[in-house]
């Protein structure tokens, strides 16, 4: 199992958790665990990509951080995307 983390949590960013649930569905091997944005208020906002809501669908399991340093001190990632 790849494990993912999410740096930056913008509209390219939600695309990218949106793919990366889809791959562990498909059962790809990838789960993406962990996703940080310095601004807590971003994690419950509804956002408009290109030409509508992006649905990113559940944050059940996935840890949200404002720090990097934290994110990258307290998960076991084998990889992060970068989306800043």
């Amino acid at each position: 199992m790849i494990k993912f983390g999410l740096i930056g949590f913008g509209g390219i960013a939600r695309s990218h958790k949106s793919a990366h649930h889809k791959l562990e569905n498909e059962g790809f091997g990838s789960k993406l665990v962990a996703i940080c944005d310095i601004r807590p208020e971003i994690f419950g906002q509804n956002m408009e990509i290109n030409l509508g809501a992006a649905n990113t669908g559940s944050m059940d399991g996935i840890n949200l951080y404002t720090s990097v340093d934290e994110m990258l001190a307290k998960e076991e990632l084998d990889a992060v995307d970068i989306c800043l």
